[in-house]
């Protein structure tokens, strides 16, 4: 392991400008949420004969004006269709009740249309649930490399270095998300998780 660190100082730098890239945009503006973590109105249409997600999506944009927005089906007999809205006017709304009840031959005035307010979802909630996982992991893991190593000399150097690596792959990928201007959504954490315990896994069975 330590001929590979050797040989790769050019990348360590790298990635180590990366991260405090990364931390400076995180202390000045944050993570971009997705538009299902972000407050707004839930619109819930009632569409007896059923529709098509990608119909109702197309419907909302052109509607609404915006190009990413959070469907979410209600239920599985699919009649009720939810839409996350983040900003919109009544116009805007009207707008999408006409055009739904063209494209679905329904009268407006039978159309059901219930607007639900949707709170801000905080990163840190959607962060909480992995935080005791990677930890255990990661005690288990570094109690199992110890005993390994317990007659060699490094082993707290080997130790310390698997606990480098993790924060540097962790850092990066934090770090690429906050650059780029990507957004944190549900899916951004259990990719972090399965992320870091691959990376874990491979440290652990390097007994270079």
């Amino acid at each position: 392991m330590k001929g590979i660190w050797k040989k790769n100082k050019i990348t360590l730098l790298v990635l180590i400008i990366l991260i405090i890239t990364g931390t400076i945009i995180l202390g000045i503006k944050g993570f971009e949420k997705s538009p299902d973590l972000k407050a707004g109105t839930k619109i819930e249409i009632y569409i007896p004969q059923g529709y098509e997600k990608q119909e109702i999506i197309d419907i909302a944009q052109q509607s609404f004006n915006e190009n990413h927005l959070a469907f979410e089906e209600v239920e599985k007999l699919n009649q009720i269709a939810g839409i996350k809205v983040n900003n919109y006017s009544k116009e805007q709304l009207n707008d999408f009740k006409a055009k739904i009840s063209e494209k679905y031959e329904i009268d407006e005035e039978d159309l059901e249309i219930y607007e639900i307010p949707m709170p801000t979802v905080r990163i840190s909630t959607l962060a909480e649930p992995y935080v005791l996982p990677i930890i255990l992991a990661t005690i288990i893991s570094l109690i199992y490399v110890l005993f390994r190593n317990f007659k060699s000399e490094n082993k707290w150097k080997i130790i310390l270095r698997i606990v480098f690596t993790l924060t540097i792959v962790l850092g990066t990928y934090f770090s690429l998300i906050l650059i780029f201007g990507l957004p944190f959504g549900n899916y951004t954490m259990p990719l972090a998780l399965a992320i870091y315990i691959i990376t874990l896994i491979i440290l652990v069975n390097n007994k270079k």
